[in-house]
């Protein structure tokens, strides 16, 4: 639990801002493809078609340069955790050899702490990648949420007369 605090209030904000940049590159890349499908011919009349292509090449860009943060940032949570219990095996070993005590007794506290830390590793690398997807998509959920919330006003202010109809059942 303490890892997984320490890990997020140091890369909570970074992995926000990821998703929000990946959402705005996503919509900006579909965007920008439905106005050259649209406008096919105008753009190769009027010669504008290479800033249309330049804007989606930069949006791209945009689009892999985030995400490759995002995947970065959710791989690296094992990796740290696993630096951090082999430098504790390490530091443990190191201070017991200093001490002058036998490290042959040292065999059965780090074999109790790599059993416990072989089946608690995973556990917590896993709620460190979830959380960090649930911030990562959070933008995309929110903008889902308020597209649904105008759906539903819009049906509210204007309803069909379909709904007005009694059902057969």
């Amino acid at each position: 639990i303490t890892f997984n605090l320490i890990y997020n209030i140091f890369l909570r904000n970074k992995v926000i801002t990821y998703g929000i940049n990946y959402n705005v590159a996503s919509e900006n890349i579909i965007k920008l493809i439905n106005e050259i499908m649209n406008g096919f011919k105008e753009l190769w009349i009027f010669g504008c078609k290479k800033y249309f292509i330049d804007e989606v090449i930069l949006d791209i860009n945009k689009y892999s340069d985030n995400y490759s943060k995002y995947l970065w940032i959710q791989q690296s949570p094992r990796y740290f955790l696993e630096f951090v219990m082999i430098s504790f095996v390490a530091m443990l070993v190191i201070i017991y050899n200093y001490i002058g005590l036998n490290i042959t007794s040292l065999v059965g506290t780090i074999g109790l702490f790599g059993v416990s830390a072989f089946r608690l590793a995973p556990i917590v690398s896993q709620l460190v990648v979830t959380n960090n997807s649930i911030r990562f998509n959070r933008d995309c959920l929110n903008r889902l949420t308020n597209d649904f919330r105008i759906i539903e006003f819009n049906k509210f202010l204007h309803p069909s007369k379909d709904s007005n109809r009694p059902s057969n059942d």
